[in-house]
């Protein structure tokens, strides 16, 4: 078998560093309220958004790249170290193109129904990250966010950023283990 061509996923990796990075001259310093940790960059706007459920296969055709995402499940979980309230997402996305594919977690945006709040991202020793899958090849990982109240109704919102004038998904969080 072939070695795959990383390049272009590296590329693509490095996109969305550069899109979730502060516009510092310096990159070693990083802005307040910026990095891990920190609350996530508000939302675009939602309204013309297509809304979909857990569980529901969504495809993402454009004329760059073809492959459809699915959110498996969605369950609330304590850390290693002991801290509650982080609402875990497992997802799966399985590649239509020819070239490679990463669905990296800073895609995905955890809002309540309202979208007056974005939850944080939050990451964890034993979490499941995502990697390049050629054509025809699953590949399955996981997001997290802190602090979510479990009595909230919940979206999560998905942007391809590597695509141009795409509008994000919504995925109602309908149902949670």
């Amino acid at each position: 078998t072939e070695k795959p061509d990383t390049d272009k996923v590296v590329s693509e990796t490095n996109q969305e560093e550069e899109n979730v990075k502060d516009n510092t001259n310096d990159n070693t310093e990083v802005a307040p309220g910026t990095g891990e940790g920190t609350s996530a960059p508000d939302l675009q706007d939602l309204s013309d958004s297509e809304e979909y459920v857990i569980k529901e296969v969504i495809s993402i055709p454009s004329e760059k790249k073809k492959y459809e995402l699915t959110i498996d499940s969605v369950s609330y979980m304590k850390d290693e170290n002991g801290k509650d309230n982080i609402l875990l997402v497992d997802y799966t996305y399985h590649n239509l193109s020819d070239e490679l594919l990463m669905v990296g977690d800073v895609r995905f945006q955890l809002t309540d129904a309202a979208q007056k709040k974005v939850y944080t991202p939050y990451y964890f020793s034993k979490q499941i990250v995502a990697e390049p899958v050629e054509k025809g090849y699953n590949k399955s990982a996981q997001v997290a966010f802190e602090d979510v109240d479990e009595n909230s109704d919940l979206y999560l919102v998905y942007t391809d950023i590597s695509l141009e004038n795409e509008k994000p998904i919504l995925i109602k969080i309908d149902k949670v283990e």
